[in-house]
């Protein structure tokens, strides 16, 4: 599901693109901060903040053992 739109980007030659401001703001990132990637079945890229999804999984895992 999309949210909003905050911009859109241009590969450059040696494939490198910028994250426009905006959407830097909006994922509370800065320069130094890793970023995992990731492709659904639908061709689209995910960009997830580097150690939100290993938080999202122990989170999920306590919760199982609690069960």
């Amino acid at each position: 599901m999309i949210k909003e739109k905050l911009g859109s980007v241009q590969l450059k030659e040696k494939g490198q693109i910028t994250i426009p401001a905006k959407v830097r703001k909006a994922l509370q990132i800065k320069a130094g901060d890793r970023l995992d990637l990731y492709v659904n079945e639908k061709q689209e890229l995910i960009l997830i903040k580097n150690g939100k999804v290993r938080q999202i999984r122990d989170l999920a895992l306590e919760k199982l053992n609690k069960m």
